[in-house]
């Protein structure tokens, strides 16, 4: 081989040894055998971080958390910080994107950390860690005992961890905050006020004691515990709530010493005022009752009315009832699509015909002669009125308002009819 040959030959096996021996050269230059970027370093990967997802789903005595895939990774690790001590809970390949926690503690914050790691030849990388503070629910509170009398629901649990508890009452699709009650109580009682299904024989609702923490950001988590009120012997909403209003108190005296009539559910009457003809100063028609008014009627009174109460107990119930559960129904949304006892009973929406358009409702059902009254003009208003003994007595729901009761209307006040005279 002459000497030009033997040069070029030497010269091609030098190159050719330093290209396959050049990965050696370059151990933490490059990827790991098994990433998934070629971009990624291993000093790269080191320093970079998993994304955990803030929100986070939370349970009783687990938390699910979420991080975003990231790049040149063969996996994750997942772990706690409680109390100091770091402590290895999972393993995970690099195709896992979130996992379960299980076996916490009800209502407790923990720190969980996540980090990625990447096989480099015979070593592991490890990322930097992530970590998320997240909240277990409450633990449920146990109901220990329910118990009711004539009056009232006594109802007492064991205690959780929590910041505090709520009661609410769930009936017909519908529920309501009935009180938040101190972390440190076990007990409470329920009055029997306005709550369908804790009244009448075969009355159905549903009690849930909700336990209540905060998370890490002031979120609220919760749990709760059912009791449920099937046939409960209760019967009586709480009559002392009507009774301790004195103006409610005059109007049972002189109902209940009235002469009623038959029960009427075909129509009631409702005059008109008029700003006109002095001689007509009302116009008459009738509203009659709808299928839906009667059957309303007919259901309050079997939810509510105590066989004991008088009937004039339970006019007085239902006229506060009416003041203390509907909301005025600015847009007609309901009172435009329902009768007055129907949308009052069970929509509890309605304006000023239909607040006291129900009770004369209920007053005509059960055997008054009661009627409405409306003023036309300036300021419209229906009010609804019974005679006793020849002069006119007013009564006003008077929902979303403070002037409400049972009250003797002045004759010379516009509003007062003597419908013998009419």
């Amino acid at each position: 081989m002459d000497m030009t040959l033997k040069r070029r030959f030497l010269a091609i096996s030098a190159v050719v040894l330093l290209c396959l021996s050049f990965p050696f050269f370059m151990n933490n230059r490059v990827r790991a055998i098994d990433s998934d970027d070629d971009a990624i370093t291993d000093d790269e990967f080191k320093d970079s971080k998993v994304t955990i997802t803030q929100g986070y789903m939370s349970y009783e005595t687990k938390i699910k958390i979420c991080w975003e895939s990231l790049a040149g990774s063969s996996g994750y690790v997942i772990y706690t910080e409680q109390d100091g001590k770091t402590k290895n809970i999972a393993t995970v390949d690099r195709m896992t994107l979130s996992y379960k926690l299980t076996g916490l503690k009800g209502g407790t914050t923990y720190t969980i950390g996540v980090k990625g790691y990447r096989r480099s030849g015979n070593s592991t990388i490890y990322t930097s860690s992530s970590v998320i503070k997240a909240t277990t629910s409450p633990s449920k509170p146990m109901i220990k005992s329910f118990k009711v009398d004539s009056a009232k629901a006594d109802i007492s649990w064991k205690p959780v961890s929590c910041s505090k508890y709520a009661l609410y009452y769930y009936n017909n699709g519908e529920r309501a905050l009935i009180k938040f009650i101190n972390s440190d109580k076990t007990s409470t009682s329920l009055r029997r006020s306005c709550y369908p299904g804790l009244t009448g024989e075969n009355g159905r609702c549903k009690i849930y004691l909700t336990a209540i923490c905060k998370d890490e950001k002031g979120n609220t988590r919760e749990s709760r515990a059912s009791i449920k009120i099937a046939k409960t012997s209760i019967q009586v909403p709480y009559i002392e709530d009507v009774r301790k209003h004195g103006w409610l108190t005059d109007g049972i005296k002189i109902l209940d010493g009235m002469k009623k009539g038959e029960s009427n559910t075909k129509s009631i009457k409702c005059y008109m005022y008029t700003n006109g003809d002095a001689s007509k100063k009302y116009s008459t028609h009738t509203i009659n009752f709808t299928k839906a008014d009667v059957a309303a009627v007919k259901k309050f009174e079997k939810d509510y009315f105590h066989k004991s109460w008088s009937d004039g107990e339970k006019i007085a119930f239902t006229l506060w009832w009416i003041n203390m559960n509907s909301t005025y129904d600015k847009s007609y949304k309901y009172s435009g699509s329902h009768s007055l006892a129907d949308v009052i009973f069970n929509y509890r929406y309605g304006q000023c015909l239909q607040y006291n358009g129900a009770l004369v409702m209920m007053m005509n059902y059960l055997g008054y002669d009661a009627y409405l009254v409306a003023r036309l003009g300036y300021r419209q208003h229906y009010r609804a009125f019974i005679d006793v003994n020849g002069e006119p007595y007013a009564m006003e729901v008077g929902a979303d308002s403070r002037r409400w009761g049972f009250y003797f209307m002045e004759p010379n006040n516009d509003m007062a009819i003597y419908r013998n005279n009419s």
